[in-house]
């Protein structure tokens, strides 16, 4: 097959998801290995340095940018405290809940048509109502 459709291709684009889901087990896990398994939070502004000089360095604007979608506020000063806890991180800033609430919500509305639930798209949720053909 060389060529997909339009159709097909916004199916495949609305209902990718990343083989493993991230949760905040893992961001506290990653926050710790930043940290060096040093006790505490993580400074503000060896957090900044991280971002900027590790991995996929990034810069102000681009963290801006982030903040400004996560949040709602660009300003790095507002939004992050000067001490940053990768359990508060992944709750607070990047709006991820235990994997526990999830499953939870899915027991109560098992076609996930009533609620926001960030695993599902708006395709899923708009196909579950359709029958097959």
């Amino acid at each position: 097959m060389d060529r997909i459709g339009f159709d097909d291709l916004v199916k495949l684009y609305v209902n990718h998801r990343p083989v493993f889901a991230v949760g905040p087990g893992q961001i506290q896990q990653a926050f710790e290995a930043m940290k060096r398994h040093e006790s505490g939070p993580l400074p503000k502004e060896q957090f900044l340095q991280l971002l900027a000089r590790h991995g996929e360095k990034m810069g102000q604007e681009e963290l801006e940018q982030c903040l400004e979608a996560l949040r709602g506020d660009a300003s790095i000063h507002n939004v992050l405290d000067d001490e940053i806890d990768g359990l508060d991180f992944a709750h607070n800033i990047l709006g991820l809940g235990d994997t526990e609430d999830v499953d939870e919500e899915d027991e109560e509305d098992p076609d996930g048509m009533d609620s926001a639930d960030p695993t599902k798209s708006m395709y899923d949720m708009s196909m579950s109502t359709v029958p097959p053909t």
